[in-house]
């Protein structure tokens, strides 16, 4: 094999790797917020394209999100008890590779 071509097939592995990685963490998140509060609306979006080069952006692709969280569970509860049991459950998460989660957070009747 020629240099060019060894150099192509690291740049495709590292393609691969990047991609399972960006798909883990999301994934993660939907995990998570799915088992902890069995949403009747959930949806994830990583926006961390809009942040690429920013400080604190880590450049690894999966570091900003938004998400939108509609569930029973937070019925009573205020919009700051509803944040903290979201990041509660997402504390690892926010501890490593998650820079920046923004929140919205309803129950069903609103």
């Amino acid at each position: 094999m020629t240099l060019k071509v060894c150099q192509k097939q690291a740049q495709v592995l590292l393609l691969q790797k990047r991609d399972l990685v960006m798909a883990k963490v999301e994934e993660t998140i939907k995990t998570k917020l799915e088992e902890a509060f069995q949403p009747t609306q959930l949806v994830v979006r990583n926006v961390s394209h809009q942040h690429a080069g920013h400080a604190g952006s880590p450049g690894t692709g999966e570091s900003h999100f938004e998400v939108e969280l509609t569930s029973a569970s937070f019925s009573g509860m205020n919009k700051v008890a509803r944040q903290r049991a979201v990041y509660q459950i997402l504390r690892e998460e926010m501890a490593g590779p998650v820079h920046a989660l923004a929140l919205k957070t309803l129950s069903p009747d609103e």
